[in-house]
């Protein structure tokens, strides 16, 4: 995927679940948060187990796909 292609659809799920795959081979699923100019924040747990400071954010240029999570 190219990194126009992550950002619009991590931008159109914003709010849902989506599978990121790492540059590095790592697969996690989390929920996209917010989005900005360069990134997005994401909470890797289920929203029912979200603990103070389990919050992330990385780059658009650290994901190779990023999917939406069809339930």
């Amino acid at each position: 995927m190219t990194i126009d292609e992550i950002i619009q659809v991590v931008k159109a799920n914003a709010g849902n679940s989506v599978i990121m795959k790492f540059t590095s081979g790592e697969v996690l699923v989390a929920e996209v948060l917010t989005v900005d100019a360069e990134g997005f924040v994401y909470d890797p747990d289920p929203p029912e187990t979200r603990k103070t400071n389990t919050l992330y954010w990385n780059a658009f240029s650290e994901f190779s796909e990023v999917h939406p999570k069809i339930s």
